[in-house]
């Protein structure tokens, strides 16, 4: 399977085998902005609405909505024993446990790599 997000405000999960759309998670009030898979039956999205929200791939619920941010979520990547990392345009990298749903950890980035957008990528994908 395969998570994308749109600007339609709604993540969709295909299959890769024949192309179709396997389900229609909705919840954000924006664009989805970004998504990444915690596992097998559990993704997470960012969204213009500057939260991150927890997915049931199985009955596609919104299991938690992580709330912290201050302006849109632009990248997440799901690191080991249920953590996030969500790098926002509000030039912070957060650290979430996504079992817990709370902020573990702020890091503020201003100016460290030049573009906001560009830092958040960069440091997230270094990882």
């Amino acid at each position: 399977r395969a998570i994308s997000g749109s600007r339609d405000w709604t993540l969709k999960v295909w299959s890769l085998a024949d192309g179709r759309c396997l389900q229609t998670l909705e919840g954000h009030s924006s664009y989805v902005m970004c998504v990444a898979a915690l596992s097998e039956e559990r993704a997470i999205s960012g969204s213009n609405d500057r939260t991150l929200k927890v997915w049931s791939l199985a009955d596609g619920r919104c299991l938690q909505t992580l709330e912290g941010h201050s302006s849109y979520v632009a990248c997440v990547a799901a690191l080991s024993g249920g953590r996030v990392l969500s790098g926002s345009d509000d030039f912070t990298l957060k650290l979430w446990d996504a079992v817990e749903a709370k902020m573990a950890v702020r890091v503020w980035h201003r100016k460290m790599l030049g573009s906001n957008e560009d830092a958040v990528k960069h440091i997230v994908k270094f990882l």
